[in-house]
């Protein structure tokens, strides 16, 4: 047996036995995990000995996997949030490994085993094992490891009995992100969309008593969960559903969530009823107690974004809210927290709802938040209260409105086998989800769950593995491009869609167009990513994906999950191809653009007014290609009507800026309108002049260059329009930010000689030659006051005659 080279190695993977749809190993019901890797796992010298190893491992640590190369054990422990890890690497992994674990061993690695016959380490991995003597161990009998496991997993039990790990705690469900994952977003709006199977639910309470779960409620929850549908009371009155559920939720353990899959469908569909019962109500203020790190509430206090990685729970009485606070014990490095949630049912948010009549304890008033929610930060501040409360935090929030990832894009079709489909086309465009080969056991699972629609799934994984295989097809050290195994996949799945395009029924309710569209789609953009001399085959394969999008197209409802799909890939491909016959297909583009703005006009969930800026701005620039200028200036307008007038954030300032340059452009090289080019310049500098203010309290290169541009074009139109007083100034204020400039470029790379070596004054880094960016820039500035100064010389000059 060898290993497949190239991806992720799962030891388990060999053992038919060991590897039901959802064995207990693999599907994660713990906060914890043991991985291995070793590069004997892929050349089995000795089988015996590797699962006898395999096997204790597990006798300590349920949830154990393998790897056979230590990259594809590090991308494993990226994707696991919040799980502990017990690593077993070998020596030779070890020094490649050890130094890429610092980013995670504050979060969750828990221990690190070397674990093999030599004892022959490289300085740097020696180096890390001193510094991390609590981390760290190094073993060569595996009795001895063993025991050390051991110990070391009775130890986090005692913490994580002891409630320590916060993250850790089912009830500390908000996150402080610098980021949106779109992607997590969709794979919620999967789970809660999916045509679950009737009794779908046993296969959760199998799963439950195969670890070991044998409490009387998973019993009655087997036999009246299909009849009661009361998923918010099972919820709050049980710690299996409860814990486990939050738990998979930051995990983003996709396999334990297709086990709840059923559950939490229902759960949001109460939770959704509940809450358009209470349009009517206006503000409602809501309260919760949670302790926070250092870190994270530093986050907040930085103003990063605001939502719940779990189901979250909260109260409109704020004494539950302090209760808890009251009885949390914080440790050095936390903080209570008091959270004031400000809601408004008469606005269109994310799915949330007083549960007071479903919940199993009506008593604590809870509102339940569905995951993913998003709020605003209003305000915090640190509170003292003693007569009250020990010290905390108080942090008020707001629900963000006309938001909900739930409702942005319907899943649901008009039969059930249309909405697998379109979770599935879902599914399979989450590169974050489809990460490592081992990941595409979602689609094993899924054909398992749906017998009956195995081989087109099948088509589905294929493809998904094609995507998988294209990100490794470029090799620009060794300058080769092999599409040769990704080509592979697309085909086979491509085999498969033609086959149900040629049956009717199938065709008409699977729309299988659009599959075959997206596959000659990937194999085009792949063609067109590669070196020059491939680009040229992408055309062939971007004709076809037009066609078959087309056919696609007329097969779709009106508010299709798929047309909002097909639409704005048809006015993709149609841009792409204008390189081939900019009129034919310019106009094409420009055609599916329209009708694609139409279409995010209509949907029942109203679009973000930037995002109709940016469709009407993409539209424009399709007609300044084809020499439209009038219809481009017609859009460029409108795009502008859609960016709000105050509270203008710096990325949106930036999207203004670049579209009055075009304007500018266009009235300048094109119309020749030097009165109105003048007009959206002015505008476009005071855009330039805003930004500038809010950088100002720390003045940089970037932003000094930026508003002497600024200054330099206002300065050419008042020429072209011969008004030389007011050309002259900005001249002149354009030529004083280039010499602050050319100062802070000097003030950075000042050297001087520190320890016997030269430095940089500003940030003592070593001098490093060839010093070529300081240098270059510095030439740059220099050119440019001489170029102005020319032009300052010719602006006294007209004024003079």
């Amino acid at each position: 047996m060898a290993s497949s080279g190239t991806h992720n190695f799962h030891l388990v993977g060999l053992l038919p036995k060991w590897h039901p749809y959802f064995d207990r190993h693999d599907v994660n019901l713990t906060s914890y995990q043991l991985l291995w890797t070793d590069i004997k796992l892929s050349e089995l010298e000795d089988e015996e000995e590797i699962f006898s190893t395999l096997t204790k491992f597990r006798e300590v640590v349920n949830y154990t996997k393998a790897f056979d190369h230590w990259r594809y054990c590090l991308k494993h422990i990226e994707k696991c949030h919040d799980v502990f890890t017990f690593l077993v690497c070998s020596v030779r992994y070890a020094q490649d490994i050890i130094p890429e674990l610092l980013p995670f061993r504050k979060t969750n690695i828990w221990k690190v085993y070397i674990y093999g016959k030599s004892k022959v380490l490289d300085t740097r991995t020696l180096e890390f094992i001193a510094a991390n003597k609590k981390v760290c161990s190094i073993h060569t009998e595996r009795d001895d490891l063993l025991k050390k496991i051991k110990e070391d997993v009775q130890e986090y039990f005692k913490h994580e009995k002891a409630g320590i790990f916060s993250e850790q705690n089912p009830r500390h469900q908000i996150s402080i992100d610098d980021n949106f994952e779109l992607w997590w977003h969709n794979i919620i709006k999967v789970l809660i969309s999916l045509p679950y199977p009737e009794n779908y639910h046993h296969r959760l309470v199998a799963e439950l008593k195969n670890h070991g779960f044998t409490d009387a409620i998973i019993d009655e929850f087997k036999i009246d969960f299909p009849s009661k549908k009361r998923a918010v009371s099972w919820y709050s009155g049980s710690s299996i559903f409860f814990g486990i559920l939050n738990q998979a939720l930051r995990q983003r353990n996709i396999k334990v969530l297709l086990l709840f899959g059923s559950f939490l469908q229902d759960l949001y569909r109460e939770l959704k009823q509940e809450q358009e019962k209470y349009t009517a109500r206006s503000i409602v203020k809501l309260y919760r107690g949670q302790v926070f790190s250092d870190k994270d509430l530093e986050k907040l206090a930085a103003g990063c974004s605001i939502q719940n990685n779990a189901l979250f729970s909260t109260s409109s009485d704020c004494s539950i809210a302090k209760g808890f606070l009251i009885a949390s014990e914080c440790e050095q490095g936390a903080n209570r927290v008091l959270f004031e949630i400000e809601t408004d049912y008469r606005h269109l948010t994310a799915v949330f709802a007083d549960i007071t009549s479903l919940s199993f304890f009506p008593e604590e008033r809870e509102t339940l938040f569905m995951v993913n929610t998003r709020f605003v930060l209003h305000s915090i501040q640190e509170r003292n209260d003693l007569h009250e409360l020990p010290p905390y935090w108080l942090v008020k929030l707001k629900l963000q409105s006309h938001y909900d990832i739930f409702r942005d894009t319907q899943l649901e079709a008009g039969s059930e086998r249309k909405t697998l489909k379109n979770c599935l086309s879902a599914l399979r465009d989450m590169s974050e989800l489809i990460a490592t080969l081992e990941d595409t056991i979602v689609f094993d699972i899924l054909m398992n769950i749906y017998p009956r629609e195995a081989k087109w799934i099948k088509a589905v994984k294929l493809y998904a593995l094609a995507e998988l295989e294209a990100q490794h097809c470029d090799d620009p050290t060794e300058k080769k491009h092999d599409y040769s195994s990704s080509f592979s996949y697309y085909e086979q799945a491509l085999a498969i869609w033609e086959e149900y395009s040629a049956v009717d029924d199938d065709d008409d309710k699977l729309n299988c167009s659009f599959d075959i569209a997206e596959n000659y789609f990937a194999r085009a953009q792949l063609y067109e990513c590669g070196p020059p001399h491939l680009s040229d085959f992408s055309v062939d394969f971007l004709k076809k994906a037009a066609r078959f999008y087309e056919l696609a197209l007329k097969k779709c409802s009106t508010n299709d999950y798929e047309k909002m799909e097909i639409v704005p890939k048809l006015s993709r491909v149609y841009k792409d191809l204008t390189r081939t016959d900019r009129d034919k297909y310019g106009l094409k583009s420009i055609e599916y653009q329209h009708l694609w703005i139409e279409l995010v006009k209509d949907h029942p969930i109203p679009s973000k007014s930037q995002d109709l800026a940016w469709n009407y701005e993409n539209l424009a620039d399709r007609y300044a290609v084809l020499y439209h200028y009038e219809d481009a200036m017609i859009h460029y307008k409108k795009a502008l009507e859609f960016y709000p007038l105050n509270n203008m954030q710096a990325d949106l300032l930036d999207r203004m800026m670049d579209l009055y340059r075009k304007i500018v452009t266009i009235y300048m090289e094109h119309m020749h309108d030097f009165k109105s080019a003048l007009h959206y310049e002015l505008l476009r500098h005071e855009c330039c002049q805003k930004l500038f203010a809010e950088n100002n309290s720390t003045p940089n290169r970037f932003s000094m260059r930026s508003i002497e541009e600024s200054h330099f074009s206002v300065a050419d139109c008042y020429l072209n329009m011969k008004q030389y007083i007011l050309a002259y100034k900005h001249l002149y204020q354009g030529l004083a930010y280039v010499q602050q400039r050319k100062y802070l470029i000097l003030r950075d790379v000042r050297l001087v000689i520190k320890d016997g070596r030269l430095v940089y004054a500003s940030n003592e880094r070593p001098l490093q030659e060839p010093c070529k960016s300081d240098d270059k820039e510095l030439e740059d500035c220099n050119c440019i006051i001489k170029e102005k100064e020319q032009k300052l010389k010719y602006a006294e000059t007209l004024l003079e005659n």
